[in-house]
């Protein structure tokens, strides 16, 4: 890894934290997130948005002691044994190159199979100011998770997302990207419970 590594201890555990400077941040990130055989333009635009991506982070999370996560939690950071020289050149031609709304810097998301269309950020995120908006996408049919199935048991389920006594669980009304919206947990002697499909999601994992 560039830079230096931190190594602290919280409540018992280890902390390991890699500090490094932006533009070698992206070395190791551009070419985890992209494929290096692809265009020139296309690793450009990489570059561009993963730098965007990572000061929006950075500046939402100054006081924390981890900026960017190196999983998909944020964005895929493989330090040195990532770095490509066709992404190290993409990184070079677009010095600080950022994307900004009115002005500001946003959390530039991105994916890497979207299954056939992309949700509105202000959906998904519950960002309304997000210049981001769904579109059907045809481009991704061939990513080996376009279609996906996963299964758990009711038990398991309702312990991950923190509904005890979980009777049944209903999808409930579908976006213009054809996703469902919200999701309706019957409990045992409760009323039902309405949760966003995006926070059911993230608490599932």
């Amino acid at each position: 890894y560039r830079g230096t590594l931190r190594v602290s201890s919280t409540d018992g555990e280890l902390r390991i934290v890699n500090a490094v400077d932006l533009e070698n941040y992206l070395r190791g990130v551009v070419p985890a997130e992209a494929v290096a055989s692809w265009p020139r333009a296309a690793l450009e635009a990489q570059a561009i948005v993963a730098r965007t991506y990572a000061l929006a982070r950075i500046s939402g999370r100054a006081s924390a002691p981890v900026h960017v996560r190196p999983t998909t939690a944020d964005q895929v950071y493989g330090g040195v044994e990532k770095e490509d020289e066709r992404t190290d050149a993409a990184i070079l031609a677009t010095p600080g190159l950022v994307l900004r709304y009115r002005g500001r810097l946003f959390p530039a998301y991105y994916h890497a199979c979207c299954g056939g269309g992309t949700a509105d950020a202000r959906i998904v995120f519950n960002e309304p100011t997000l210049p981001l908006r769904g579109v059907e996408c045809s481009y991704c049919r061939a990513c080996p998770r376009y279609n996906w199935s996963f299964r758990i048991s009711r038990e398991k389920l309702a312990e991950r997302i923190g509904v005890p006594g979980l009777e049944d669980v209903r999808p409930q009304g579908i976006g213009l990207d054809g996703r469902c919206e919200q999701v309706v947990f019957r409990r045992a002697n409760q009323a039902p419970l309405v949760m966003t499909a995006t926070e059911f999601r993230r608490r599932l994992g």
